[in-house]
This record gives structure tokens, C-alpha cells and sequence, in this order.
């Protein structure tokens, strides 16, 4: 499968094409922290099959390495490669005190305004050892 997507999105323009379980990502322009989009669209391209992304940036446009690699981009000769590994997964707030800041939820694009949904612990813990039986 090959095809060709330009697209705004998050404030990240950038352009994409898939081909053989691959994809390359040409950032156009960047406006804001490029984590959160780009966050999104590898969860989108994991879920098609993509095995790696190649980033690379157009002529003027800056990306910022220390970001690209806290999520595990690398540089190669000419822009940025990433090995994509997805699984999916369920992760469980069991305090209340938990604010969406840590790196889990902040890093993997979750944007700060999601409101929480308040669970009876007792029900939780039910059915999860329920589940767990099963």
C-alpha cells in the first residue's frame, strides 16, 4: 500500500507515504511541541502495520532532537528513524491525586483538559479479580 497524505494537524503540517510497512514523515512546519502530534499519528500508523518511520524536516523547519529522542527517534543520515513497536495497553490510576502531568499520560499526547471519571474502588477491585479469573 502506497499513498500520500498532507496534512495540518496539532499544529504539526507535514507531509506522509506508506510503502512496504513503512513511513515517511516530512514536517513542513512545526508550530508548538512536536510530541503530542507526532505521539498520535505513530499510534495511528502502528494500528496499519507501519514497522518503521523515517522523520525528516523541510528545508527551514527545526526539530528538536532532545524531543524526537525522548521517544526514541534517532538520527540517521538524513533526518530521524524510529523502529515502531505497538502494543496495546491498559494503564490504571488507583490514587486520586493523579493530575495527566506524568510521563505516561503527558508524553504520550493525552491532552491536559481530558476531565477523570471517578470509579467505586470496591467495584474496580470486583471486577478485576474477576476478570483476572476468567
Amino acid at each position: 500500500m502506497s499513498f500520500n497524505i498532507l496534512s495540518p494537524f496539532m499544529g504539526l503540517h507535514y507531509t506522509l507515504s506508506i510503502h512496504n510497512h513503512q513511513a515517511e514523515i516530512v514536517v513542513t512546519q512545526c508550530d508548538g511541541d512536536i510530541l503530542p502530534p507526532l505521539v498520535k499519528i505513530e499510534l495511528v500508523l502502528a494500528e496499519q502495520g507501519v514497522k518503521t518511520i523515517h522523520l525528516n524536516a523541510a528545508d527551514g523547519v527545526y526539530l528538536n532532537d532532545q524531543r524526537l529522542d525522548k521517544i526514541h527517534y534517532y538520527p540517521e543520515q538524513n533526518g530521524w528513524k524510529k523502529e515502531v513497536t505497538y502494543r496495546k495497553a491498559v494503564r490504571f490510576s488507583i490514587t486520586e491525586k493523579c493530575n495527566y502531568h506524568c510521563f505516561f499520560c503527558h508524553e504520550e499526547g493525552m491532552e491536559m483538559d481530558v476531565k477523570r471519571q471517578s470509579v467505586n474502588v470496591e467495584r474496580f477491585f470486583l471486577r478485576s479479580s474477576i476478570n483476572l479469573r476468567s
